[in-house]
């Protein structure tokens, strides 16, 4: 099992000028899972983008948080925009309680997401919005589900 799964990380862009970095899983029986992101870190970053002092400052924030470097260092690779570097779990612990975190995290922007989406095709009800078969179509749902949620029964 272990020969078939690999798990990449690689510093992407992120918010206020900083990098993140982002560790992937590419799992070879589970096309769903392939590049999905199984936690992401936020990395001090030194002026001049991702460059050899903020790949050691990524590799130290992998150490710290469970994972250690399987490959010879960071290299280009076809598709991504920053160079990746292979890495391999060593704390499962840390590394479950990380991805439990983004996994929450995730829940409850799907969460807030939801009631918005909810909001919207109820708000669509009204006499000078859509009316229900739109809705329903445009909303890639029946004409009953839009009638739930209007109602709030559903």
């Amino acid at each position: 099992m272990t020969g078939q799964i690999r798990y990449t990380a690689r510093l992407t862009n992120a918010v206020r000028g900083g990098h993140q970095l982002q560790v992937t899983v590419y799992a070879h029986e589970d096309g769903d899972l392939a590049g999905q992101a199984v936690v992401a870190y936020p990395v001090r970053t030194l002026a001049g983008g991702a460059d050899q002092a903020n790949h050691d400052d990524a590799i130290t924030t992998l150490a710290n948080n469970g994972w250690s470097i399987a490959s010879t260092g960071w290299r280009a690779v076809g598709g991504f925009d920053a160079p990746v570097v292979e890495v391999e779990p060593v704390d499962w612990r840390l590394i479950v309680e990380d991805a439990t975190a983004a996994r929450e995290a995730a829940e409850a922007q799907a969460k807030k997401t939801e009631a918005a989406w909810r909001f919207v095709v109820k708000q669509a009800q009204s006499p000078t919005a859509l009316g229900a078969t739109a809705t329903a179509k445009a909303a890639r749902i029946s004409r009953e589900r839009v009638y739930q949620i209007r109602d709030d029964r559903r």
